[in-house]
């Protein structure tokens, strides 16, 4: 199938279902004075996909998410 180029998805790519757990962990951080991201809208905020992450990385990124939240 040819790409016709119309427009480029950011985050849109295909599933890796451990890679993708590790970015949503890895990418959970304040992305705004006051407001962290974590769970499915670190993949928002960041592009990355969406289809991999599963609860393993919801319930590590917030966890990561609190934690930083009580450093801060």
């Amino acid at each position: 199938m040819m790409a016709r180029g119309y427009v480029k998805w950011k985050g849109m790519d295909p599933m890796w279902v451990e890679g993708d757990e590790d970015s949503v962990i890895n990418y959970t951080d304040e992305v705004f004075s006051g407001l962290i991201a974590v769970g499915m809208s670190v993949t928002e905020t960041n592009g990355l996909p969406r289809m991999g992450p599963t609860f393993r990385s919801m319930l590590l990124s917030s966890k990561k998410g609190a934690g930083l939240l009580c450093i801060g």
